[in-house]
């Protein structure tokens, strides 16, 4: 994926969470079909490509596509995953939500704390004290991120 794509996927993702006719929400979803059904057999391109799309991308609604479509792939084929690609993912998924993780919005802020927890609750016994701190920090987070979602339905 790069730059072009990326603006392609979003405007795509905007149509089919936006978008008041069935008919373009069809569209993008054909169009995203990797995105919106992942295919039932292990593809690494999806990883890569939705990490890309977590890195770069501003549009909300790619985000929550990019870490839905990471939570099934994820979901389904986890024990096929290499371990060095678990333990990375793992690490990656931990650092976005800590650089990016109180700047989103709710809804995408959620989609990806549901991808880390998936993952901890995977990788649970593959390091369980690593596991037990990375928890500690994540829920230090979330109660940040609770607090400025909750400062801010105060402030309208």
């Amino acid at each position: 994926m790069n730059a072009s794509d990326l603006a392609t996927f979003e405007a795509l993702s905007e149509k089919l969470y936006t978008s008041n006719q069935a008919q373009d929400r069809e569209q993008a979803g054909r169009l995203l079909h990797l995105f919106v059904q992942p295919p039932a057999k292990l593809d690494f391109s999806l990883l890569t490509q939705a990490q890309f799309v977590l890195d770069h991308s501003s549009s909300r609604y790619a985000l929550v596509l990019a870490a839905t479509a990471l939570s099934k792939v994820i979901g389904d084929h986890w024990p096929a995953l290499p371990s060095q690609t678990r333990l990375g993912l793992r690490t990656y998924l931990l650092n976005l939500m800590g650089t990016k993780g109180t700047t989103l919005d709710d809804f995408v802020a959620i989609a990806l704390v549901k991808l880390v927890c998936l993952v901890l609750k995977l990788s649970w016994m593959e390091n369980a004290e690593q596991t037990k701190e990375i928890m500690q920090r994540l829920g230090q987070c979330l109660c940040h991120i609770a607090t400025w979602a909750c400062a801010s339905w105060v402030t309208w």
